[in-house]
């Protein structure tokens, strides 16, 4: 604490504090960054674009979806910009799909 704080006098730091609930929030703050943080990112480390995506969520101020989170963690693409033909576009994504043993239920989104 002294050493992070800068401080000689650690009960007259704590004497300066307004109450115990900021001083707490601070000390509990810090060791949460020193030891937690550490633990997280280096756990993290085995897990190819992991510290990414966490980078990446970090920046939301409220829960985020899926596409979101993906968003994070892909790469940009320029040719995906602009679809001339939407309706072949998602006829090629049924096609995917029903590859991948995943069933399309859904209804077409392409104007006619």
């Amino acid at each position: 604490m002294r050493d992070r704080f800068d401080v000689d006098d650690l009960d007259t730091w704590f004497a300066e504090q307004s109450g115990l609930d900021p001083a707490l929030t601070e000390i509990l703050t810090l060791a949460a960054d020193d030891v937690l943080l550490d633990r997280l990112l280096a756990g993290l480390a085995e897990v190819a674009g992991a510290q990414q995506l966490l980078l990446g969520a970090s920046v939301y101020r409220s829960a985020v979806d899926e596409a979101a989170l993906l968003f994070q963690i892909g790469e940009h693409d320029p040719t995906a910009e602009y679809l001339p033909d939407r309706r072949a576009a998602e006829q090629r994504i049924v096609e995917i799909l029903t590859t991948a043993g995943i069933p399309w239920r859904g209804r077409s989104t392409c104007p006619r």
